[in-house]
């Protein structure tokens, strides 16, 4: 089905899906993907998704479901956001130069300041000390009064302690990165999913234009054993009995690192054989075929040798 003009990506998805009568929930069921977030791909209502290379692999994702081109239709979901996104930084910039226009300090203000200064300073002399309290007058925006001339106002002292005040920067207390505690999967499993780093992949079919776009997630896993990396857009989930560690869609290329921990830890994928399963650096036998959904698989060393003596054996 063709992209009709000027139609945006979430247009031609709901045109497409309704063109061949399918239902939302059972698009997200069959995807692994939640009907909220198919919805919000539709509508365009990108504030609604949980991250860019989130919604990239949810637009991949339905557009093959859908039997339409999904790479033609990835990029053009990447201008149009582009687009949205140099829109928003130019109403970023014009808002700022706003503010910086009404903040700007005026003249007016910075001697209101001073003479305020200068009356409390009066104040606080006039309750350490017997002499008489002096009040103070602003008639003309430049000119102070002194009611009573026996008590000389410090004009100029008063008015540089102003100035140094205001000229005077105040450094910024830096934010502290919140730590997550050693062992606490529950408290770690945000992690996982979100501090991916950029990477140059090793594996096979993987183009130096596609190196910015790579991904490794569960970095805090230190030297696993067992690696995950997606030969293809394959969506997964790991669950550490019913904590779920991660559940996004990996893109060519991205890897998951798995917890050297085997305890109770499960693999749920939506494409099977989408993903290469690496053992100590050696590729292991997928776990099915491709376009597969497979659930309960567990992410031990042990289970892959097993099951990969069983296929020399056979």
């Amino acid at each position: 089905m063709e992209n009709q003009e000027n139609e945006t990506v979430g247009e031609l998805l709901r045109r497409t899906r309704l063109a061949k009568k399918l239902d939302l929930q059972d698009i997200a069921a069959y995807l692994c993907i939640r009907a909220r977030f198919l919805d919000a791909l539709e509508n365009g209502n990108t504030k609604e998704l949980p991250g860019d290379a989130y919604a990239q692999g949810f637009v991949r994702s339905y557009a093959a479901y859908l039997g339409l081109d999904a790479n033609k239709t990835v990029a053009q979901y990447k201008q149009e956001m582009s687009g949205r996104a140099a829109e928003s930084e130019e109403d970023s910039e014009r808002l700022e130069e706003s503010e910086n226009e009404t903040l700007a300090p005026k003249p007016v203000t910075l001697i209101v300041s001073a003479v305020a200064l200068i009356v409390i300073f009066c104040i606080w002399k006039g309750f350490h000390t017997n002499d008489p309290v002096v009040v103070v007058a602003a008639p003309e925006a430049e000119a102070v009064t002194v009611l009573d001339e026996s008590y000389p106002l410090p004009v100029q002292a008063a008015e540089n302690a102003a100035e140094t005040s205001a000229e005077t920067p105040v450094p910024p207390v830096p934010a502290k990165k919140p730590e997550i505690p050693a062992g606490d999967e529950n408290a770690a499993a945000a992690s996982e999913d979100m501090d991916a780093g950029r990477t140059v992949p090793a594996e096979r079919g993987i183009s130096e234009e596609q190196v910015e776009n790579i991904h490794i997630y569960g970095q805090r896993n230190v030297n696993p054993r067992l690696v995950l990396v997606a030969n293809e857009a394959a969506w997964i989930e790991v669950r550490r009995g019913e904590t779920v560690l991660i559940s996004r869609v990996l893109n060519k290329g991205d890897r998951y690192q798995v917890s050297r921990n085997p305890e109770n830890l499960f693999l749920k994928t939506g494409n099977a054989g989408g993903l290469d399963v690496f053992l100590d650096g050696e590729l292991m036998p997928p776990v099915g075929p491709k376009g597969a959904l497979r659930t309960n698989i567990p992410l031990n060393p042990d289970n892959f040798i097993q099951k990969e003596a069983a296929e020399l054996d056979e």
